[in-house]
């Protein structure tokens, strides 16, 4: 990535939560006696995501706004960097469940899965005019696991999944990241285009 796109990207908060989710992770691996498994790796997967939510944040979007590139190149182009962290949780679980009882098939898929919803929803953000919306999508996902968590879904089961890659939760989190990538999509569209 070259250009103005790359020094733009709010790096701190990215590698914040990075951060958290690698420590996260780690500590549930090696330090909870109930671990690998515990609620402590899905607050792991909440630090990936909404460290994912910052790289859509363009703070000068006024003025990027007014740059001859498109919304949709500068959308892909942040993307890129947003996955960087559903990487980090890809080579972390694929540690943790080496030696546990743990589905790294399952791990990832319900990780990308949130991922793509994080992105999702900071990109329709953007879309509707937030320039900023890592902060407020990222305290969405804090929610969103932390519900996943403590609650069952009927006929679903757990929301978070980490040794069954063949249960419905795994099935959900695959639909729910194809829809994600629609609206991805959709978020990346510029506003004055035909298609919307």
């Amino acid at each position: 990535m070259t250009g103005p796109a790359l020094p733009a990207v709010p790096w701190g908060p990215v590698a914040a939560g990075s951060a958290l989710g690698m420590a996260c992770v780690a500590v549930d691996r090696w330090v909870v006696p109930n671990g690998p498994g515990s609620a402590l790796l899905w607050f792991g997967l909440a630090g990936f995501a909404s460290a994912s939510a910052f790289a859509l944040d363009e703070a000068a979007a006024a003025v990027v706004d007014a740059v001859p590139r498109s919304r949709r190149w500068r959308t892909v182009r942040r993307l890129a960097i947003g996955l960087l962290p559903l990487v980090g949780w890809f080579l972390v679980t694929a540690v943790a469940a080496r030696s546990a009882d743990l589905s790294w098939v399952a791990l990832a898929v319900t990780g990308g899965g949130l991922v793509a919803v994080t992105l999702a929803a900071a990109s329709a953000l953007s879309r509707l005019g937030q320039s900023t919306p890592g902060e407020v999508v990222s305290a969405g996902v804090g929610g969103l696991v932390l519900l996943g968590v403590l609650v069952a879904v009927p006929k679903v089961g757990p929301v978070l999944e980490a040794y069954d890659a063949s249960n419905r939760s795994t099935a959900w989190w695959l639909v729910l990241g194809v829809a994600a990538t629609m609206v991805i999509a959709w978020g990346a569209t510029d506003p004055g285009s035909r298609r919307r």
